[in-house]
């Protein structure tokens, strides 16, 4: 039988062949994971260390920078605005792109193909075309520098991109479930609701991860929309540029954005199941 298996199975692969794999990948998680460690180490390096004209590589390690971002500023404040921020707009976005999406899936009418085009075509729009639009409906509502001004823009912007992810999600799921559940006394939102929406979770958590990611990372609109009430995280970021008297300090800068990595790191890493599961749900259903 091993034999039967070397015959159908893959050529091996030569050593060099195998060496140059591990090479690339080696250089790929180099220029990956480099930014990061390098943002590591210079977090909890003292100032004279970070912008000493040679790299010094041994030192002790402080958390002085931490305690002065953390405690010191209104950091806490951005990255509490930061998850309420992309918190509500995941969670908007996400249930009315489902809502949309099995319409999608479900019920065809006349334009609806040209409808799910279009809805994607506006993630085509570069931000920049429509932030001055913005800008001027926020401020004549007397929205500007509240969180309500940047959930509505971050729904607008990642509700396509939710309903058109979650289309194959509900396409995926045979109709007959519908029909058994209608059967059975549920009307099309119950079906909707207790049949379909468990079997897509997967789908959804992917969606959500995906859409809690670009939310939490938006600047452009953050910068442009807030002033101090409302500034999240990545706009906070920028406070530690330039001091009179030090100038850039960029061991407050690598802290700040060590602090801003840890909330997506520990949800990617309970998510991480769900996200593979739902990238890949129906992958295999055909």
């Amino acid at each position: 039988m091993a034999a039967g298996a070397r015959k159908v199975g893959a050529p091996p692969i030569s050593v060099g062949r195998k060496a140059a794999l591990y090479a690339g990948l080696t250089l790929a998680a180099i220029v990956s994971i480099g930014p990061i460690l390098w943002a590591l180490l210079t977090s909890v390096k003292p100032h004279e260390l970070v912008v000493s004209s040679t790299p010094v590589w041994l030192f002790r390690p402080t958390l002085d920078n931490y305690a002065t971002v953390f405690w010191y500023s209104s950091y806490g404040t951005y990255t509490l605005n930061s998850l309420l921020v992309a918190g509500a707009a995941t969670l908007v976005s996400v249930l009315l792109g489902a809502l949309a999406a099995y319409g999608f899936a479900r019920l065809k009418f006349r334009g609806s193909a040209f409808l799910q085009l279009f809805i994607l075509a506006t993630r085509f729009l570069p931000f920049v075309a429509v932030v001055v639009p913005y800008y001027l409906l926020m401020n004549t509502l007397g929205l500007l520098d509240t969180h309500l001004a940047l959930i509505l823009a971050y729904v607008s912007f990642s509700l396509p991109f939710s309903t058109w992810m979650m289309i194959g999600f509900f396409a995926d799921v045979p109709k007959e479930l519908d029909e058994s559940a209608m059967v059975d006394g549920c009307t099309r939102f119950g079906a909707f609701r207790r049949v379909i929406l468990p079997l897509t979770l997967p789908g959804m958590a992917a969606t959500a991860m995906i859409s809690f990611l670009v939310a939490w990372n938006e600047f452009f609109f953050a910068v442009v929309l807030t002033n101090t009430s409302a500034r999240t995280v990545q706009v906070g970021v920028t406070a530690f540029l330039d001091n009179p008297q030090t100038g850039s300090n960029w061991e407050l800068i690598s802290a700040a954005a060590v602090i801003a990595m840890l909330p997506l790191l520990v949800l990617a890493t309970f998510a991480q199941k769900y996200l593979v599961r739902g990238l890949t749900f129906g992958a295999v259903n055909k």
